[in-house]
């Protein structure tokens, strides 16, 4: 929030002013939150996963059981497709904000090739990874995870170097 600010009075400020690096720092910091969750819902993924193979192996022909197993498994993809967007939009809202931030302003503390960095862009790059068939599940799967750190290091060496 505080880099994204221009460097003047605060009495000059206008509320257009602080509403941008607001947007960003809420958006990006919901993203990370809604993403922390995204992650523990993969222990019931384990634990749906283990008794569907349980199912499999023990060869019961209860079709109750099946229909059970696959309503909860099909319940469970639903909730993390929902958690998974709404991290979406909040990180291209705060990704969005903080370009304009960067775009728009000529005294901002972080550097103008930070920018790069921004974790919206990992989507772009997942969908062409996915496309071209490059990596496997966890350089894929694993790409925002890394996106965003590389960003909190941008962040971190650009204010450094200004330093």
């Amino acid at each position: 929030f505080f880099g994204l600010q221009q460097q003047e009075e605060v009495s000059s400020l206008s509320l257009w002013t602080l509403v941008l690096p607001i947007i960003s720092s809420v958006g990006l910091a919901l993203s990370m939150t809604i993403g922390s969750s995204y992650h523990a819902v993969f222990v019931y993924t384990c634990f749906l996963s283990k008794e569907i193979a349980k199912y499999k192996k023990e060869s019961t022909n209860d079709a109750a059981a099946e229909t059970s197993l696959l309503r909860i498994l099909s319940m469970h993809q639903t909730y993390l497709k929902y958690l998974f967007k709404w991290a979406a939009v909040s990180m291209l809202t705060g990704s969005i904000a903080f370009l304009w931030c960067c775009f728009s302003r000529e005294n901002i503390l972080y550097a103008p090739w930070t920018v790069a960095f921004v974790p919206a862009f990992s989507g772009v790059v997942k969908k062409v990874l996915k496309r071209n068939n490059i990596g496997n599940i966890v350089l894929v799967g694993g790409l925002t995870n890394i996106w965003n750190a590389c960003f909190f290091i941008a962040l971190s060496v650009s204010l450094v170097m200004r330093h």
